[in-house]
């Protein structure tokens, strides 16, 4: 943005009101105007940098307008100087109030994290079992969803939860024995923060484990 700067002078000619409108709309820095480069910016976002050009426009209209009165009035230097410099205060003062709400709402309009949909394959390789990943980190609100991959019988037992975990019916599923079937878990409330383990209660003892990790709502996206 363009910042105007006017200084009154005793005896110096009152601007034209088609020269002030030429500063405000006049071409290459336009007060008050949208260059489109923050087109991609959320609505939040654009609003301080217009608020601040629309106040940069006012305080520039009340400088003008002050020193177009002196003239009028036929005030001494050191008056218009005064009336000068009160009306820059209270403008300034306006546009740190603005700001500051601004900055409380955008803060506000702040979107919660999205919930992700994890996949986990349930994997037979060469006589070997396994879950595909077979460590995830996830938060509350995310989705695993085991899906069979294998055509031989598994399930899904978390074996180790966290102090606070109260799993239900979600600590042990169903057998899934078709290729393509899918057993879906939320992790909502009954998932406290922490660390778990899960296996295939037939296959464990080959080596068919996994290790899950409830983090905190941070907003960081889920591995």
């Amino acid at each position: 943005m363009t910042q105007q700067s006017v200084t009154s002078r005793p005896g110096r000619s009152k601007k034209s009101s088609g020269q002030r409108h030429a500063v405000r709309t006049g071409e290459g820095g336009r007060v008050g105007e949208n260059t489109g480069q923050d087109r991609d910016s959320p609505p939040e976002v654009q609003a301080i940098p217009d608020a601040v050009q629309r106040y940069a426009a006012v305080l520039f209209e009340c400088t003008v307008a002050t020193a177009d009165r002196a003239t009028n009035e036929r005030r001494t230097p050191l008056a218009t100087e005064t009336s000068m410099i009160r009306t820059s205060q209270f403008a300034a003062a306006s546009l740190a109030a603005l700001l500051a709400t601004a900055g409380v709402s955008s803060a506000q309009s702040a979107k919660p994290r999205a919930a992700h949909v994890i996949v986990i394959e349930l994997v037979t390789k060469g006589g070997s079992y396994g879950f595909a990943p077979s460590t995830v980190t996830a938060q509350r609100g995310d989705t695993l969803r085991f899906v069979e991959s294998a055509g031989v019988p598994h399930n899904v037992h978390f074996k180790t939860h966290p102090s606070g975990a109260k799993l239900g019916s979600s600590t042990v599923g169903p057998y899934l024995t078709a290729k393509g079937q899918v057993y879906n878990v939320v992790l909502d409330a009954r998932f406290a923060v922490g660390r778990y383990t899960f296996v295939c209660d037939p296959h464990e003892a080959l080596g068919m484990t996994g290790t899950l990790t409830v983090a905190p709502a941070t907003g960081t996206a889920a591995k």
